[in-house]
């Protein structure tokens, strides 16, 4: 036990150490080994003395596995310190109180999200921290994210939202199809293929989704982007079915991307002409 507590010291003094490498060696000891017996006060001096991202980041990892032993009064300091804490710390600091779970400041993280004023990376970063937190979160904030102006919040207001399962409409969804940033109408597309995954695998009225439904639903998407951002939203569904997938330009099967795109059977000519024929007669796309 006394070497135990010896070494522990030891690992405690390289925390300080002026090399970095060693700083960091000791750190991840520090996780693995000694999480029960690290002091939170410890943790918050290191975090005070250092400029070091890399450096910030192993502290605030360690912190983020305390649990209700984690500083969070004082964690929530910094995160709400526009003047002194860089704008890097403080989205770093997000996210070790979101991995907090039960203990995280939900309401603290919700009011940096509906601040406008706020640094758009830091609301970026909390509308996607948020999807984890299911009904804690209002619907209706992870529904403004999605329609913010910031298109990094939109974008991350969108995974989460879509993270919330049958709660979540789609309407600020489909709204982003349209979206100026390709990053925000991929997010889109990703989030419909989710959906599409969902609504696939269960029922409508007594019945699974037709194929001319389910054609028609991903056939909306595809104006708004380029091919290829579509192919990799939807290429892992594996829900969507092939003659489907064959209608709006994927390969049958994730494995077949290559061959799918050099080459088509004609067989699958004749199945996109028939099927849109169908779409023409029940929807004007």
């Amino acid at each position: 036990m006394m070497d135990r507590d010896s070494h522990f010291l030891e690992v405690l003094r390289a925390c300080r150490h002026p090399d970095l490498r060693l700083r960091l060696n000791a750190l991840e000891e520090l996780e693995k080994v000694y999480l029960d017996q690290v002091k939170a006060d410890f943790l918050l001096v290191l975090l005070g003395k250092t400029s070091i991202y890399q450096e910030q980041s192993a502290i605030l990892g360690i912190m983020s596995l305390m649990g209700p032993r984690a500083p969070v009064e004082e964690l929530t300091h910094i995160l709400l310190d526009r003047d002194k804490a860089p704008g890097s710390l403080r989205e770093a600091v997000a996210g070790t109180l979101a991995a907090l779970e039960e203990d995280a400041p939900v309401d603290v993280l919700i009011d940096i999200l509906r601040d406008p004023t706020e640094e758009a990376g830091l609301r970026e970063e909390i509308a996607g921290l948020l999807g984890t937190f299911g009904e804690r979160v209002p619907l209706e904030v992870l529904v403004a994210a999605a329609a913010d102006a910031e298109p990094g919040v939109r974008a991350a207001g969108i995974g989460s939202l879509m993270a919330q399962g049958s709660r979540a409409p789609l309407e600020p969804i489909t709204a982003a199809l349209g979206h100026a940033e390709w990053y925000v109408r991929m997010e889109a597309v990703k989030a419909l293929g989710h959906a599409i995954s969902s609504i696939s695998s269960s029922s409508r009225s007594g019945s699974a989704l037709s194929l001319v439904e389910e054609c028609i639903f991903i056939r909306c998407t595809i104006r708004s982007l380029r091919r290829g951002y579509l192919h990799r939203a939807f290429a892992g569904t594996p829900s969507i079915s092939p003659i489907a997938r064959c209608v709006i330009g994927l390969p049958r099967s994730t494995s077949s991307c290559t061959a799918f795109s050099t080459s088509r059977s004609k067989s699958s000519s004749r199945s996109r002409d028939c099927i849109d024929t169908n779409l023409r007669s029940k929807q004007k796309l």
